[in-house]
């Protein structure tokens, strides 16, 4: 069947999704022998080859990626029929690898006649040890757990930051380092909570018992809604109980708040997340020790980092975030250096430009879904705004596939209209278009209807 030429309903099968299709008969296949043994052709029936292909994978080098080594092998050499849940989930290549290690090592030999199974068994496990992933046998006196240099930070909220490094921290990182001025009036805060609906209220009631409680499970999670739904009021609710409720001195806010553009961040005066953790466009770099350490001595007070409009947050910005919390609070072992993190948006809205969606696998690792699938989520399903609530709600279920009723369709098609009513009714209004042409043709007629032109000469100034 034919497509337009500018279309972008274009998709092929690759060899994991027709492998993960596969017929029933040959469930015990495992993906090397498929690629190798089978044809699939275009009605979806699968042949024997005659000749055999010579396949071809990335061969991570064992003693250089370990982690990703024994994902591909089970990959290649353990049948599957969801890579994502079979596999990658909670990393179950691991234990997969070391339950079938012989068996995967013998169906690679198929492949790779010179491979010595014995010196890949013995290389494997040697780097195992080195890792600390096969020392179940070291005797329990000569593990000593591995040590939190900035503990003492976390352990005493109530010890004395030198005052100069405060300083410091203030005027270095001041547009996320903001003194804790903004506490509102005891009654003022009653009335907001009491204005909250149900799920509302149980979202914000469940904070407060986390911050109060003995708990030290960090409290990671996406809540999410459709628009008008409240997002933005349980966020600056949110943002006033890590106030309230954490146990600091009150020299900082607690919480440290953030989007994915600009425009987003001024909604809850914040930044956008590369500035707010120094995060790159490209590689992420570590930071300085100066700069270290002015984070440190913020992290003594912030408690939580609430990150807007995630839609738009990619995969490897995740890693990143994941990462630089990390070396910033020096907890290694934790996601997201084991601090409380707020997600919220709505996975609906626009996804991040030319990258991988922040619920899916970023290219060449395997960390990015795992830091998504152990966010706990949490929804609000009641419209709370009153403007347009029966349009915002026919929205919604058209976000989430649902079939409208005759009066929601009704109300749809009354916003119809031809280009002659929309230029007559508004013709100041914003234009939206499926393609550049049709955004440059329009551009061009509304410019050429002006008798009365200036030109801007733009000069551009170097500098450094």
């Amino acid at each position: 069947m034919g497509i337009d030429d500018d279309s972008t309903d274009i998709w092929k099968e690759n060899w994991f999704t027709k492998y993960q299709k596969r017929p029933e008969e040959l469930s015990d296949v495992t993906l090397a022998q498929f690629v190798a043994y089978y044809n699939v052709h275009g009605d979806g029936k699968v042949t024997k080859r005659q000749k055999p292909r010579i396949i071809r994978y990335r061969s991570y080098n064992m003693s250089q990626n370990l982690s990703d080594y024994k994902r591909e092998m089970v990959t290649l050499h353990i049948p599957f029929r969801s890579e994502d849940e079979e596999i990658l989930a909670e990393m179950k290549f691991i234990e997969i690898y070391t339950t079938n290690e012989n068996l995967i090592l013998q169906r690679r030999q198929e492949f790779e006649s010179s491979l010595d199974i014995l010196k890949t068994i013995e290389i494997c496990r040697d780097l195992c040890r080195e890792d600390g992933i096969d020392d179940d046998n070291e005797p329990e006196e000569n593990i000593i757990a591995e040590q939190n240099p900035f503990q003492h930070l976390y352990d005493n909220p109530d010890a004395i930051v030198n005052d100069d490094i405060r300083s410091a921290t203030l005027h270095k990182l001041g547009i996320i380092a903001k003194r804790r001025e903004n506490l509102m009036a005891n009654e003022d805060f009653y009335n907001l909570m009491r204005m909250a609906n149900e799920k509302q209220k149980r979202l914000l009631l469940h904070v407060i018992y986390h911050l109060l409680s003995s708990d030290n499970v960090p409290f990671q999670i996406f809540f999410t809604g459709p628009a008008g739904c409240g997002k933005t009021f349980v966020i600056k609710l949110l943002m006033e109980i890590y106030n309230r409720y954490t146990d600091n001195d009150g020299y900082c806010n607690a919480y440290i708040t953030c989007a994915s553009t600009g425009k987003a961040a001024v909604a809850i005066a914040g930044t956008t997340v590369h500035t707010a953790l120094k995060i790159s466009l490209s590689r992420l770099l570590p930071l300085s020790n100066e700069t270290a350490q002015q984070y440190r001595t913020l992290f003594k007070y912030v408690k939580v980092i609430i990150i807007d409009e995630i839609s738009m947050i990619s995969a490897q910005l995740l890693i990143k975030i994941d990462s630089r919390l990390k070396q910033i609070t020096g907890n290694f072992q934790s996601n997201f250096g084991g601090l409380d993190i707020i997600f919220i948006g709505d996975l609906r809205q626009l996804p991040p430009v030319r990258a991988t969606p922040i619920y899916k696998q970023p290219k060449q690792t395997i960390v990015g879904p795992i830091l998504w699938r152990n966010l706990k989520f949490y929804e609000l399903d009641q419209v709370m705004r009153q403007a347009n609530q029966q349009f915002s709600s026919i929205l919604t279920k058209i976000g989430n596939g649902e079939r409208l009723d005759e009066i929601e369709i009704s109300v749809i098609e009354s916003r119809f209209y031809s280009v002659e009513e929309a230029v007559t009714k508004c013709p100041q209004g914003i234009r939206l278009f499926n393609t550049n042409h049709a955004v440059t043709k329009y551009n061009n007629q509304i410019l050429n209807s002006y008798s009365e032109k200036i030109i801007s000469t733009a000069k551009d100034v170097y500098s450094g």
